[in-house]
């Protein structure tokens, strides 16, 4: 399954990323400013993309951390069963069993990352670190961390261009084969476009290495 440009769901997407997809474009006037183009501003595209999946992952009766939500959300959403922070990802969806620390099943992980190359600091450089030169450093160095989670599905928010795609695809598939600690979960990938002022969605499956 190769880019897709967000006009209707897949079939062949797992019900969870269809449903992801489908308010992505029920709600894409969100992500828009008062001419119809992308918002520019990341703090906003975080704070939109964070409400939305927030929203939805209370809506399907999950509980949510997540962070950068408004103050005029939380209010809405005063009684609801999510936490405004971060923990272990930028935001997810969890269960849990009563009684407090009964961890069941993390139903979805989700990174964003609206910067193509990582800011490496000085600290970083004198451990070693060499890949300031990787045009796509933040973004493969947040979608890492959706290797970890061996259950549940994970979803990679990001921003680039046509050939950006393409080079990303690439990466992210190769990245899969390398890693080689038990199961690559079910990824769904959501690239913005300012070319073409939508977004695209690509869609790795879950594989056993």
């Amino acid at each position: 399954m190769g880019w897709i440009k967000a006009k209707e769901t897949s079939a062949d997407l797992p019900i969870l990323f269809r449903d992801i997809v489908k308010k992505m474009i029920d709600k894409w006037e969100d992500f828009t400013d008062d001419g119809g183009k992308i918002i520019e501003r990341k703090s906003v595209k975080t704070t939109k993309l964070f409400e939305l999946l927030t929203e939805l992952g209370d809506e399907k009766g999950y509980k949510v951390y997540s962070h950068s939500l408004s103050k005029s959300f939380l209010k809405k959403h005063k009684k609801k069963h999510f936490v405004n922070r971060e923990w272990l990802f930028d935001l997810c969806w969890y269960q849990e069993e009563k009684g407090g620390y009964f961890l069941k099943n993390i139903v979805l992980a989700v990174e964003s990352e609206w910067t193509k190359r990582r800011y490496i600091s000085k600290k970083d450089k004198d451990r070693g670190c060499t890949d300031t030169k990787d045009k796509y450093g933040a973004i493969k160095y947040d979608f890492q961390k959706l290797l970890l989670p061996n259950t549940g599905m994970c979803l990679m928010v990001f921003e680039v261009g046509k050939e950006e795609r393409e080079e990303l695809s690439d990466y992210f598939k190769r990245a899969c084969s390398i890693y080689n600690k038990g199961n690559i979960p079910e990824i769904l990938f959501i690239a913005f476009s300012k070319e073409d002022n939508t977004f695209f969605y690509y869609y790795i499956k879950k594989q056993k290495v």
